[in-house]
C-alpha cells in the first residue's frame, strides 16, 4: 500500500468529544481533499493517530521536482523537468551547462527520485 500524497501540506484536525468518541482527519491543506480519517476514544489518542497518519503522508513527486527546479534556477542552472510514462524523471537543460552543474543537477534530482534521465537535444 502506498502512502497518501499531498500537494500543499498534510493538515490534521481532531473534532468531537461526544460519548467518548473523537473523530480525526488528515487533509491536503486546510479544507482540501481527505487523505485519511479515523476515530478514537480519547482526545489524546485521536491527536496521536492523526499526527501519525499525517507523518505517513508523502508530498507529491511533482511538487518536489518543481521545488528542486526552482532552487536550481535561483542558483543559475535552468532546467526543464518532467515525468515520463515509466515514472522516470527526465531533465532537459535549458542552456549549456558545465560538468559541475551537470553533477549538481543529477545529485539534486537523484535525492528525491530513483531514476533520472538526462536529455540533450541533438
Amino acid at each position: 500500500m502506498t502512502a497518501p500524497t499531498y500537494r500543499l501540506f498534510a493538515f490534521y484536525n481532531v473534532t468531537g468529544g461526544h460519548l467518548g468518541h473523537y473523530d480525526w482527519e488528515v487533509t491536503d491543506g486546510i479544507g482540501g481533499p481527505l487523505l485519511a480519517s479515523g476515530r478514537s476514544r480519547t482526545k489524546r489518542g485521536a491527536e496521536r493517530a492523526a499526527a501519525d497518519a499525517a507523518a505517513s503522508c508523502e508530498e507529491a513527486i511533482e511538487s518536489r521536482l518543481e521545488r528542486v527546479r526552482t532552487r536550481l534556477a535561483a542558483d543559475g542552472v535552468r532546467v526543464d523537468v518532467r515525468l515520463d510514462e515509466q515514472g522516470r524523471v527526465c531533465v532537459h537543460p535549458a542552456c549549456a551547462c558545465s560538468d559541475v552543474d551537470h553533477r549538481r543537477v543529477m545529485r539534486a534530482f537523484l535525492a528525491i527520485a530513483g531514476a533520472v534521465r538526462w536529455e540533450v537535444s541533438a
